[in-house]
């Protein structure tokens, strides 16, 4: 930030609930810059554990009628971040939207 000439108004991170990086996002919204959330659900295809079938999402999941993945979604909506997830197939892009009816 000390050598910047353009604040930048972003970053993209790897957020989600497995990795938090709190420091960073703490940092990112105290110079207000918006934390853009790369791996939003955390596919197990990035190395990670699969959090869609974690037994806790899972139990929260079924608490308020939406899937692992809306779960995932809207922590990070919460955290502050801007949250853009991939979506393969139609049904999913529906599912996304529905993140908003907590």
């Amino acid at each position: 930030m000390t050598y910047c000439k353009i604040k930048p108004v972003c970053n993209q991170i790897e957020l989600n609930p497995q990795c938090t990086q709190t420091e960073l996002v703490k940092f990112c919204l105290a110079k207000d810059i918006r934390p853009v959330a790369y791996s939003p659900v955390a596919r197990p295809s990035a190395g990670g554990t699969d959090l869609r079938i974690n037994p806790y999402l899972m139990q929260l999941a079924w608490k308020h009628g939406k899937s692992t993945v809306q779960i995932m979604l809207n922590w990070g909506l919460c955290k502050g971040h801007v949250v853009i997830p991939k979506a393969a197939n139609f049904e999913h892009q529906l599912e996304n939207l529905d993140v908003f009816d907590f």
